[in-house]
């Protein structure tokens, strides 16, 4: 309850170019009234909960010298990325590049995406965008130098320029162990075997292209957003997770717990069931987070104890 999971609150509306100046402002007032002895309760959130949104309006108008106007009506239908190619509309192209949980790397057996990007940046002097999914864009791409582009990618293990299919295409985790001090499960390490997993369940329920978000931290302060995730999985012991499910894949509604302590090797046998029911009755465009709210599933049933958690343990498995 301390560390509760929260929509964003309606601040208002601002011209482009007062955008800055504002999200200046929302820091400040953030850096001189949030709290700063503890980093459970040290979130913007926990401050706008306590003195109130238009208290913290007022705040940030002050600090900016801008008067923030009425929200006005917007509707979120999708937050994925613009990947692979596209025309940017001065005659040249740019490429959305997938980054796993925005780790640009060399990962040793792995594609070089960190040399590739060099490589291209510093040779044919193109930009680079970053987007909130963790992506990369590669800009001011002219016509006579895709080709170029393609071929430097694949030389450093970088052939799927498309984003892939499935659950691989919006999901991110947390960075957890080892680096986090507050971790207490796997997240970036697991979520690779994970996903891999998830989307044979999903290929088996024949939805082989759904794209749920997924998303993994490895403790409950959620710092890759599992609470807005169709599908959630949130650290709370070793090896153990919670299961978040019907978040609506644009981040503007809750997912809510259904699972708990649920082993990490029994995550795919405990989604399977659900997954079988959205393939079977699912309406027509209805996505993973929707159809687990009209279907009203609060609770899965979970596998206790893990069967390949008494196998590492040295029992026997009957």
């Amino acid at each position: 309850p301390a560390t509760y999971p929260k929509l964003a609150d309606v601040l208002g509306f601002v011209r482009p170019e007062d955008l800055l100046a504002v999200s200046e402002g929302v820091l400040a007032v953030q850096r001189d009234n949030g709290d700063r002895t503890n980093r459970r309760h040290a979130r913007l959130k926990y401050l706008i909960a306590e003195r109130g949104v238009d208290w913290f309006r007022g705040e940030v108008e002050a600090a900016a010298s801008i008067t923030i106007g009425p929200a006005r009506p917007v509707e979120w239908r999708s937050f994925d990325d613009a990947l692979g190619w596209h025309e940017q509309g001065d005659g040249r192209w740019f490429l959305g590049l997938r980054v796993q949980n925005g780790r640009v790397a060399d990962p040793s057996g792995g594609p070089a995406l960190r040399s590739a990007l060099r490589e291209l940046v510093s040779a044919h002097r193109l930009s680079l965008r970053l987007t909130p999914n963790q992506n990369v864009y590669l800009l001011d791409v002219p016509d006579t130098l895709r080709k170029v582009v393609e071929q430097t990618l694949a030389r450093h293990g970088i052939t799927d320029i498309d984003g892939g299919r499935g659950l691989r295409r919006l999901s991110m985790a947390c960075p957890a162990l080892p680096t986090c001090g507050l971790a207490v499960a796997e997240a970036e390490r697991a979520l690779p075997g994970v996903l891999a997993e998830l989307q044979a369940v999903f290929d088996e329920a024949g939805l082989p292209e759904a794209t749920p978000v997924v998303r993994m931290t490895g403790c409950p302060n959620g710092c890759s957003r599992p609470y807005v995730a169709e599908i959630g999985l949130v650290g709370d012991a070793a090896d153990r997770y919670q299961i978040w499910l019907g978040g609506d894949g644009v981040g503007t509604q809750l997912a809510r717990a259904v699972a708990e302590r649920v082993h990490r090797n029994d995550l795919p046998t405990v989604l399977r069931p659900v997954v079988q029911r959205y393939a079977a009755e699912r309406l027509p465009d209805e996505t993973f987070g929707s159809f687990i709210n009209r279907a009203s599933i609060d609770r899965l049933e979970t596998v206790e104890p893990s069967q390949a958690g008494r196998v590492r343990n040295g029992g026997d498995v009957r």
